[in-house]
């Protein structure tokens, strides 16, 4: 089982975030991320639940509990549509292309006008 500190630092890393860019995130401090990553130190449950929602995962992934942050995907009770890892990785490449690049990506898979 993965600890809490390799998987903020992994999250972190997959966003292609700095320590100090996910200090903002959560108004903390760089140095606190570093403690968090290095296990020195844990969130509290306030930002706990806000690491969750800005990543998209799970308590359970966040603590090692799961080794996916969301399986299938699955239409959820509230009627929201989960998605799967490889889907989320997705939607962060595209989001993190030039305005251009997704138009002409939206363009491609039919979605939008040339």
């Amino acid at each position: 089982m993965r600890n809490l500190g390799k998987t903020l630092k992994y999250l972190r890393n997959r966003r292609g975030l700095t320590q100090e860019e996910t200090g903002r995130v959560f108004n903390v401090v760089k140095q606190t991320v570093s403690n968090w990553e290095s296990d020195i130190a844990k969130p509290d449950l306030a930002t706990f639940e806000k690491i969750a929602d800005f990543y998209g995962v799970s308590f359970d992934y966040l603590l090692g509990k799961t080794p996916e942050e969301l399986n299938d995907c699955a239409v959820t009770d509230a009627g929201y549509i989960a998605v799967t890892h490889k889907d989320r990785i997705l939607l962060d490449k595209i989001r993190s292309m030039s305005k251009a690049k997704q138009k002409a990506l939206e363009v491609l898979l039919g979605v939008r006008e040339p």
